[in-house]
């Protein structure tokens, strides 16, 4: 046995080195992803309150530093169109919403580091969605829309994390249920925040926030 090691050292050395390089890949690799993971931008969209359009709608920031929202957006889905609104500002429900952060009568600006940011209720939303439709019809669609109508609706997030160039974004899509008797229910299609912080669906994030300009 001895004799053999002795024979064969060069190759021992040379797998032992190799199994050494390769444990170390490994390590760092870990590593890697657990920074990235760390470092990725995350921002949850929440239903607080009853499940109806009447409860509150809460942006959270999950991510290591700041945010910086840059637009607040509502995608309303009736039987027979889509049509997306901006609701970063609301300077016309300011009575409704107290402790308004980051900015006064607006959504845009920084959001801390595990802070949040109610935005109003949902029906509010689906109001002065449905209000701008009916003033600006040529954006949209031509014809009037009813709230009964509406079958879902999605808030879409956009933000500049950081040094990043492009801008972050995250959306949720909350589905409405008009049989009951009581008054429509709402409820979140999926029980989490779709996430577009990859390098490939970042100019997506980009075209809603130039369709809001």
């Amino acid at each position: 046995m001895w004799h053999w090691l002795q024979s064969n050292t060069a190759a021992i050395t040379a797998i032992t080195s190799l199994i050494s390089v390769m444990i170390w890949l490994i390590y760092a690799q870990l590593l890697y992803q657990n920074y990235r993971r760390q470092r990725r931008p995350k921002m949850i969209i929440s239903q607080v309150g009853e499940r109806s359009p009447k409860s509150m709608c809460l942006l959270s920031n999950m991510s290591q530093e700041a945010l910086y929202i840059e637009s607040v957006q509502i995608v309303v889905t009736s039987k027979q169109d889509v049509f997306c609104d901006n609701v970063t500002d609301f300077v016309d429900q300011m009575e409704d919403i107290e402790g308004v952060r980051p900015g006064n009568g607006t959504c845009q600006g920084p959001l801390a580091s595990g802070d949040s940011l109610t935005v109003g209720t949902f029906s509010h939303l689906i109001e002065r969605a449905l209000t701008h439709i009916q003033q600006h019809p040529q954006t949209s669609t031509t014809r009037e829309i009813h709230s009964e109508e509406i079958q879902a609706i999605t808030l879409r997030i956009v933000a500049t994390y950081g040094p990043e160039k492009r801008p972050v974004g995250a959306a949720r899509t909350f589905t409405l249920d008009h049989s009951h008797q009581e008054g429509a229910s709402m409820a979140p299609e999926r029980v989490y925040t779709a996430q577009y912080n990859h390098f490939y669906n970042r100019r997506k994030v980009a075209r809603w926030l130039r369709a809001t300009y």
